[in-house]
């Protein structure tokens, strides 16, 4: 139930949707003839002088070999690796040269400079590293420090600095990047040698390393290499490095090691490390090959990026047992679909960008599963369904077509069909096909539920459209606390409607698993705050209820999920008032309210005592002004201000507001606008 918890939560409008109008496709221009190409680099290079002057300085200063240099690391840790078997040592050394070869390592560290840093940043930037201290101090942090816990403690002035200093040079993300980056090429050698690992599906869907925390990382990483640097050099150097040319350098340092960035040189090191190795011939026959097939449909049905590698890898085993099975062409075809580059959801993304070629393996294996049994219904859907993802709606039109000609055994082709509809702008046939996948007694529960989605979407764009209380009532009456379809429902009702006492009716009928809690506290807050008096006032059984429903979830987590959906500021003073701290209460929602824009909401908990200048936590540790700057909102900056929230305060990137808005004001009239208003609040 969490994830229709979620759709209520950051639902801006009226229930978790796409809407069903495509982007328009972003095309970038062409890059100026002069322009800085660095082989295999993803990054444009639109400002080839800024570009060039940047590398100048990079280099210079030691810095493109110094990143090289970390790129080398993990070398030895894969040699380590396959030095048991001298066969496949040979067949990866060259691959290892070619990853690790001067030329590449080059070309990986200048792709981080292409762009450059902006033309009036770079002179502050030559007049630092032209300071022989400073110069100094730089060598040693970016040379390749080791954990050493320092001998001696830190004082409190000096841990602040190495902590400050920690901060501006993102040491979590590079050190976390590096990881990442050895991570990865461990699980490609791996995938390499074993035939049956999905070493690399588990890197993808692992977490992201989190790092030591700034202050460990100042004890036991930056102590012991400055040592001798004294606390007065420390402050010059975090005057540029928590400026502007210092965070438009700094973070480039993780970036050589991000798989995001990286992915055109991780992904051939990952395919030249397969190729390299000869995969083993099973000693198997096609009758072992049907319990391989079967064994890779039950991983397919469980989901899971390990568990459709798995899949694949013994559908390719099946397939060398029995090439013209055509249920495992069309498996592996599925799986490729899946497992595609640019994965999108399957169900509730309308569509998205996608080239032709994140498809491609996916249509080969549909296409031999359709010449080997032209009769395949599923392979026709799941054909049609590639084709819709790049746009191709005349050929999804025709695979859909012989899909129900072949009587599909699939209730997602009217799924499928409505999509296509949809895109097409025609919404009375979209509603029709999406009525049949939310009636059908075939579909899922996720064919249900994305059907009722996308009718709310519909419902959102055009009311006229479809009567989404009709349908969802109808629905629930005949299956009554199905919250499959039932919490987007609900979300429907409380955010678009605004009908709380129908949404905790429904509540009601369902059992109280995961997020039901939250989901009823939001009901019955909503519904309390509905029976206020002319002053917004609650008392008797709605001063009852508001209580109930804080006593459920806390008020800080009631006002946070009101914040988020969003609620009027009489819903905000109610919780606060009848909070256990009416202070902590306003001030911990502060933040969330001045991102969402929410102003008179940000005036009621301003009134109510909401500390202006303590650092929100919602929705990530930020000043309320910074909040305000950065989700462009003049209303909330000017009302913080009156407040007297101090400007001098800094962001929590370490940086000086004034600084970034005076940054900002030439590109965002609404940054000007509150530049303007730091004037005037500065002025006696």
């Amino acid at each position: 139930m969490r994830r229709g918890l979620g759709c209520l939560a950051i639902a801006l409008a009226a229930i978790c949707f796409v809407p069903f109008a495509d982007a328009q496709e972003q095309s970038l221009p062409p890059q100026p003839a002069d322009a800085v190409i660095v082989p295999g680099c993803r990054m444009k290079d639109y400002f080839p002088e800024q570009t060039r002057r940047t590398l100048a300085l990079a280099a210079s200063s030691g810095d493109i070999a110094r990143m090289m240099d970390a790129m080398r690391v993990p070398r030895p840790l894969l040699e380590a690796m396959v030095s048991d078997d001298p066969a496949v040592e040979a067949r990866l050394k060259p691959v290892f040269d070619d990853y690790f070869s001067d030329a590449k390592l080059l070309d990986r560290a200048r792709c981080q400079f292409v762009g450059g840093m902006l033309d009036e940043r770079i002179p502050a930037w030559e007049a630092w590293i032209a300071d022989p201290v400073m110069e100094r101090i730089h060598g040693l942090i970016m040379q390749q420090p080791q954990r050493t816990p320092s001998a001696v403690a830190p004082d409190k002035t000096r841990l602040t600095l190495l902590v400050r200093l920690a901060h501006a040079m993102h040491s979590d993300e590079l050190l976390g990047g590096r990881l990442r980056e050895v991570e990865f090429l461990i699980a490609a050698v791996e995938d390499a040698r074993d035939p049956a690992s999905s070493a690399l599906a588990a890197f993808r869907e692992s977490r992201y390393w989190r790092g030591p925390g700034e202050e460990t990382f100042a004890m036991e990483w930056l102590a012991p290499v400055l040592g001798d640097v004294s606390n007065e050099d420390l402050a010059r150097f975090l005057v540029f490095a928590e400026g502007e040319a210092g965070q438009s350098y700094y973070p480039r340092f993780g970036l050589v090691h991000s798989q995001g960035i990286l992915t055109n040189w991780h992904d051939d090191f990952a395919k030249a490390a397969a190729a390299a190795l000869p995969k083993p011939v099973a000693a198997s026959t096609p009758v072992e090959a049907d319990a391989l097939f079967a064994e890779a449909k039950e991983l397919y049905g469980s989901g899971g990026a390990r568990a459709y590698d798995q899949a694949k890898r013994l559908l390719l085993r099946a397939e060398a047992l029995k090439p013209k099975d055509a249920q495992i062409q069309l498996y592996l075809g599925l799986v490729s679909m899946t497992m595609r580059e640019a994965q999108l959801p399957d169900f509730i993304d309308l569509r998205k960008d996608a080239k032709p070629d994140h498809f491609a393996e996916a249509e080969t294996y549909l296409r031999k599963a359709i010449a080997l049994d032209p009769t395949l219904a599923l392979a026709y859907l799941a054909l049609g369904r590639a084709r819709f993802q790049v746009k191709d709606d005349a050929e999804a039109t025709r695979f859909y077509a012989l899909a129900r000609e072949h009587r599909c055994p699939c209730a997602r082709l009217d799924l499928y069909e409505g999509d296509l509809f949809a895109a097409k702008q025609d919404r009375a046939a979209a509603v029709v096909a999406y009525r049949k996948a939310l009636d059908n007694p075939e579909s899922s529960g996720a064919t249900r539920r994305a059907a009722f989605e996308k009718l709310a979407g519909i419902a959102f764009e055009d009311g006229t459209a479809v009567d989404l209380r009709a349908v969802g009532d109808a629905y629930l009456a005949r299956n009554p606390g199905d919250m499959r379809v039932g919490e987007p429902y609900v979300a429907y009702l409380m955010n678009r409607k605004r009908d709380f006492a129908a949404a905790l009716r429904i509540i009601d009928t369902a059992s109280d698993g995961d997020g039901m809690v939250e989901w009823r506290a939001f009901a019955m807050s909503g519904l309390a705050q509905q029976g206020a008096d002319k002053r917004g006032k609650l008392s008797g059984k709605n001063a009852d209820l508001m209580r109930e429903a804080i006593a459920l979830v806390g008020a800080k987590n009631l006002a946070r999920i009101h914040c988020l959906s969003p609620s009027d500021a009489g819903t905000f003073r109610s919780i606060v008032r009848f909070s256990a701290e009416p202070q902590a209460t306003a001030t911990y929602i502060l933040g969330c309210l001045v991102m969402m824009k929410n102003v008179p909401a940000v005036v009621a908990m301003i009134e109510l005592g909401a500390d202006v200048n303590t650092m929100s936590g919602l929705p990530e540790p930020e000043m309320p002004l910074c909040l305000a700057m950065l989700h462009r909102s003049p209303e909330a900056f000017k009302a913080l201000l009156d407040a007297k929230a101090d400007p001098a305060r800094k962001c929590s990137d370490g940086r000086d507001l004034r600084g970034k808005i005076d940054w900002l004001r030439r590109e965002d009239k609404a940054v000007e606008a509150m530049a303007r208003m730091l004037g005037e609040a500065a002025t006696p």
